[in-house]
Parts: structure tokens; sequence; C-alpha cells
């Protein structure tokens, strides 16, 4: 049982047949054992603003959680939390001035010390942590950067869902490259050899998909039957790729190396996807209150871990060390308004099928 909204909310798993193009139907594999890392205590004078929003995964397998700073002032501003592969360790805020339209947009790099924040602000800046010191600058774009895809420390890619512009890290220097006109939503792929953008058309809800291989965008072919605004991705392998939007009533897209699917989930198996993560051959879905859960071709409804409060877990970002296929997920314990909220992860060892 978990709780959402101070109701308790039963997650018993169901069984249903496998989709097309999502494997066999054969028994679901036992679930890995999702367990509580760490919880935080409230810090003086932050009564309901702790919870973490922003897990991004790192080309190393590192695994950034961060706080995205809604209304807060600077000096309220959260230390950044990083799994190294062994430990989590604390990074120091960015000294971000301004007020709370500074906050951390979107986070990614190569590891704990080599990864990038951008910012909310005005002018918006790209601040480079080293392992030891911040350095910022300018991003260059006209709008802020919200979509990071690091494939190594030399192989770093940055969008603007508004303003199609695109950027480059060579290892040496940032550069703006050329993209497809299109308000970029999600990039998702293996290598930077063979990535997707899917976005839409600018003040537009028609979708589109551009496809890199390493030198060009070729455009791609979306199913015409998907309507919905793009959000969350997993890339299993390059033949398989994920792509959700904000509700599961829909469906969602998949690649299967040839081309996009329009694939549904059953119709009991509804909600508002927060985040994704793919290991050990399982899609984890996280709605916030509980999870979905793909393997073996098969859905289910999965609880999150229980923990000591009437409140319940709020799980809201997932992203996966691969070297022990590990999934990690942040959020937050409790309600804002009824003893506060402490700042929460998980954790998830994937076990075979």
């Amino acid at each position: 049982m978990v709780t959402t909204g101070g109701l308790l909310v039963g997650l018993a798993a169901v069984s249903v047949p496998a989709q097309a193009g999502e494997g066999s139907a054969s028994p679901l594999a036992a679930p890995g054992n999702w367990n509580v890392t760490e919880i935080s205590e409230i810090p003086p004078g932050l009564l309901g603003l702790t919870k973490y929003s922003l897990v991004e995964p790192t080309s190393s397998g590192d695994v950034l959680v961060a706080a995205e700073d809604h209304y807060r002032q600077p000096d309220d501003r959260q230390p950044i939390r990083c799994w190294n592969g062994t430990d989590w360790t604390e990074i120091p805020k960015p000294a971000m001035t301004g007020d709370a339209g500074t906050q951390y947009r979107a986070l990614g790099g190569a590891s704990c010390t080599d990864f990038y924040v951008f910012d909310n602000a005005d002018v918006p800046q790209r601040w480079h942590w080293n392992g030891s010191w911040w350095l910022n600058a300018p991003t260059g774009s006209r709008y802020p950067v919200d979509t990071v895809r690091a494939f190594a420390a030399n192989d770093i890619w940055a969008f603007s869902s508004i303003a199609s512009q695109g950027f480059h890290f060579n290892g040496t220097s940032w550069r703006q490259i050329s993209i497809p006109v299109m308000d970029v939503d999600v990039a998702v792929g293996v290598s930077s050899s063979d990535f997707w953008l899917l976005g839409s058309v600018p003040n537009s809800s028609a979708l589109l998909a551009y496809r890199r291989n390493g030198t060009t965008w070729t455009k791609g072919s979306l199913p015409a039957t998907y309507k919905g605004y793009l959000h969350s991705t997993a890339g299993a392998a390059s033949n398989n790729l994920y792509v959700l939007g904000t509700t599961m009533t829909p469906g969602y897209l998949r690649w299967d190396g040839t081309s996009w699917r329009h694939e549904q989930a059953p119709s009991g198996l509804t909600g508002y996807p927060q985040d994704i993560a793919y290991a050990g051959g399982t899609l984890w879905v996280t709605l916030g209150s509980g999870f979905l859960r793909l393997s073996n071709g098969q859905w289910s409804k999965e609880p999150y871990p229980v923990v000591d409060n009437p409140y319940g877990l709020h799980i809201f970002g997932l992203a996966t060390d691969p070297r022990t296929e590990t999934i990690f997920g942040a959020g937050y314990v409790g309600n804002s308004e009824v003893g506060g909220i402490r700042k929460a992860i998980i954790e998830n060892v994937a076990q075979a099928g």
C-alpha cells in the first residue's frame, strides 16, 4: 500500500497480455527490490519545499539528483547529490544570483566531477562543476536549455525546447549547432551517431522526429495515431527506445530499430508518467504515487517502498546506472501542509527474469 493526498491506494500486480512488439507473453520476472536509500531532514525555514524533481544519468553511469528550486531564493538552494557508483556525494550549490527565476532547468554530463547545470535566468547560464568549483558562462540560447544528453565527456548535447536551438560540447568548447526547425521535447538514443530528437512544429501540436546519424539530420515518421506532449525517454538499445507523454491514456511510442510504433498499455493501467528508466529487461514508469512496470511483454502495477509516514513516497525522477543495472528514483516523503516534506532517494537493483 502507498499513500497519496492522505488516501491509501492499493497497487496490486496485474498480469496482462503482451503488446505487439513487446516480446513473448512469458511469466512476469520477479520484481527487483526497491529500497529507500536516504530520507533527508527538513532544513530550518524550508517546510514543504525540500523535494527532488531532477534525476539524470551521466555518460559514466553516475547519477545526478537535484531539487528544481521553484519558489526559492538563491540562499535557500539545496546541494546537488550524485551517485558515483559506490556512494552518494554532496556537491555545493552554484553561486547563482537573482531571484527564484534562476532555478535549475536541466543538468547532465560525464560524472560527479564533470557535469553541467543549465539555469532558468533571463540570460540563460551554463554552470560547469569540475570536481572542485563552479564556472559559468552564457549558454548562447535565447531561451533556457531544458534537454541534456551526454554520450561521453567530449560528446554532450543540449537543446532549448522553444527556440529550435542546439549546442554541442566536444571536450574543449561548446558551440551552437544547426538543428531542424522544431520545439525539442526529448532526445533519445544510445550514441551520438544514432539518436533522435522528438518534438513538435513550432506553435503547433503536430509531432516531429529527426534522426542524427553522426553528421546529418533525417526526418523520420511518427504514427499519426499518437497524440500528446512528449515527456520522458528510456533507451534499452539502439533498436529498443521508449518515449512517453504526460499521460498513459494515448499509449506511448517505441522505436524497434526500423520504425516508430504506437503501442498501448492496458486500459486499467493509466496515470501521469513523471519519468521512466530501463534496466535488466524491465521498463519502470513512475506515476508519482506508484510504478507501472513492463517486463517480458507484460505490464503490472507495483507499489513504492513502504515508509514510516502516513502520506507515503512521491517519486518524480528515475535514472539508471548501467554498470550495475541499478535504477535510482528521487522525490519526497510526506505532505507539505501537514508535517512538511523531506527529500527521498530510492533504488532498485535489477534481477534476472
